[in-house]
């Protein structure tokens, strides 16, 4: 379809004409099916809460079949940790192991990446990646780009860097670009650091990325240290905000009006993003990222 070949605005026209068709002749099936397509596509553009009502509305009104259901709650599950909210995506991920488990096993590890469970993330993933060909080409890549994240978080980069070349050598065949586009928060950098990987895969990448490739400096060791496995929500950037003014856990959240518990979780996910242990490690890692 378009939009796993990343040709947004074919695939907005076509999720348009789809919607006068079904206008003029509902169908509950066709019309859940037209909002699974469009949470992949508002996966890509985003914002992360659009594409729960999506999915949300594919639900609404009927007993949706347990295939679509599985894969509606998958979308859910990468929707919801966009957002930021990792319960949420955990749950949702949790309700997809249906018929599809290696699909589920997938969206449990990206989930579990971004709630800092690298271990979970880990034993999770394994049966994904051995399944080989009894799962299909798009959950294959999509495993590939957990196993890439894991190994980047776990400073792994010679495993990260082959993780993600084998899913774009899977991409090719179909030129499926919309896994990378969703994950390009941190593949973008990572390939940026990486001019060879870029350049040998570069019918999958948008001409600014591979452009980039031809005038940016060869990396360092202390550039790649310092990629950013998930982007930082609003919330998360203030609080770095009040710790780099060297506020304590107690005062920023008496700042920001939230509990001690709170920030602790939002601290737990920075951390985990910014590949970091402790909170003057993530401040510094924030400024030289200009995220702060």
């Amino acid at each position: 379809m378009a939009d796993e070949h990343n040709e947004l605005r074919e695939a907005r026209s076509r999720r348009k004409q789809a919607e006068a068709a079904l206008a003029a002749n509902p169908d509950k099936l066709t019309g859940a099916v037209a909002c699974l397509v469009a949470a992949y596509g508002g996966l890509a553009e985003g914002p992360a809460a659009a594409v729960a009502r999506i999915v949300a509305g594919a639900r609404s009104g009927w007993s949706v079949p347990a295939w679509l259901d599985q894969k509606l709650s998958t979308a859910e599950s990468r929707a919801y940790t966009a957002k930021g909210d990792i319960p949420a995506a955990l749950a949702a991920a949790r309700r997809a192991d249906r018929d599809t488990p290696v699909e589920a096993a997938v969206a449990l590890a990206h989930a579990s990446i971004a709630a800092g469970d690298a271990e979970n993330a880990t034993r999770v993933i394994a049966p994904a990646l051995a399944a080989g060909s009894r799962a299909s080409e798009r959950v294959r890549l999509q495993a590939w780009l957990v196993g890439a994240q894991l190994g980047y978080r776990r400073g792994d980069h010679a495993r990260a860097r082959s993780s993600l070349a084998s899913a774009l050598r899977l991409a090719e065949h179909e030129q499926l670009r919309l896994p990378f586009v969703i994950e390009r928060a941190w593949i973008w950098p990572m390939l940026r650091h990486d001019p060879e990987l870029a350049h040998a895969h570069r019918r999958l990448l948008p001409p600014a990325l591979y452009h980039d490739q031809l005038s940016a400096p060869e990396s360092t060791p202390d550039q790649t240290s310092v990629l950013v496995i998930e982007p930082l929500t609003r919330r998360e950037r203030e609080v770095l905000g009040h710790m780099s003014r060297l506020l304590s856990t107690a005062e920023t959240a008496r700042e920001m009006r939230i509990s001690i518990n709170t920030i602790k979780t939002h601290l737990k996910h920075i951390h985990c993003k910014l590949a970091v242990t402790h909170h003057a490690e993530a401040v510094r890692r924030a400024r030289q990222l200009e995220l702060i």
